[in-house]
């Protein structure tokens, strides 16, 4: 019964301080996005994750943390869908076909990923679990995203095989 408390604690703040993470994360990726890289390591570091590292800093709390990094996976499935549609628009027919499949396969272990995700780091261990669960299924949708952007920048017609 104390864990049940605790969850319903933990998930009606979650529901009420949604939209205040939401706003901390997408004003800090406004602001990464519009002022020049200080360093090479800033360089490297997609917008997306400076960002979520300003909102889970704002909060030192599990629940805080957990809603940053949910809507953090929400941008990066947006920006993932965006380079995706983006990517299939320059390939050819076969090229086109293979990007399909590959996603359709991706779905599926992402699908099953978050069954492991949920199974690992599972509620009923700790709240800490709320945040991890949340970084590692985020984890999962950025490194397709930036997989498809990788292809997406590299992608020359005169390069690829047709």
């Amino acid at each position: 019964t104390v864990l049940i408390a605790s969850l319903i604690l933990v998930f009606s703040g979650f529901a009420m301080a949604q939209s205040d993470e939401a706003a901390v994360l997408d004003n800090a990726l406004k602001a990464c996005q519009t002022r020049p890289p200080a360093n090479d390591q800033e360089k490297e570091t997609p917008c997306l994750e400076t960002a979520l590292d300003v909102c889970v800093e704002k909060e030192d709390t599990a629940g805080w943390g957990a809603r940053c990094a949910t809507r953090a996976e929400q941008l990066w499935d947006k920006e993932l869908n965006r380079v995706y549609k983006e990517l299939q628009g320059r390939l050819t027919l076969k090229e086109r076909n293979a990007l399909i499949a590959s996603q359709r396969s991706w779905i599926q272990y992402r699908n099953t990923e978050f069954k492991l995700i949920d199974s690992m780091y599972s509620f009923e261990k700790g709240t800490m679990n709320i945040s991890f669960n949340a970084h590692a299924r985020k984890g999962v949708v950025m490194k397709r995203a930036l997989a498809l952007k990788h292809y997406l920048e590299g992608y020359s017609p005169d390069t690829m095989a047709k």
